[in-house]
């Protein structure tokens, strides 16, 4: 939600600071410029914050897949167990697991962003 915030006041800033050149208001460039150093700063903490929350996110559902593989592993009859190769079954744990990054992670996050921020835009 910060990220949407922060889309729509760098939009506003640039709108005011392209109307303040055109007219030629050097004191209010002056101050935008001193908003633009805090936007700057936001927008850095706004990242850190993205991030560290979709990592969080990642790694707990990944956390989540692996026991639930594990415990389906663990349910499955033995003669089963018997057929499939040591690396199958590891490969399935690292590999595939690990492989989901992308889509649970930023490509989530943009399914729910995106629609937020075309709202936002409108309002």
């Amino acid at each position: 939600m910060t990220d949407i915030l922060m889309t729509l006041t760098f939009a506003w800033f640039l709108g005011d600071l392209s109307n303040a050149a055109v007219q030629g208001d050097f004191t209010q460039i002056k101050q935008l410029l001193l908003l633009a150093v805090v936007l700057i700063i936001l927008s850095f903490l706004t990242i850190f914050f993205d991030t560290y929350i979709e990592t969080f996110a990642t790694a707990s559902i990944k956390r989540e897949l692996k026991e639930q593989l594990l415990k389906q592993l663990l349910l499955s009859p033995v003669h089963k167990i018997h057929t499939i190769h040591s690396g199958e079954l590891i490969s399935h744990f690292t590999n595939d697991i690990n492989s989901i990054d992308g889509m649970i992670g930023r490509n989530l996050i943009y399914h729910i962003r995106l629609p937020l921020l075309l709202i936002a835009i409108f309002l």
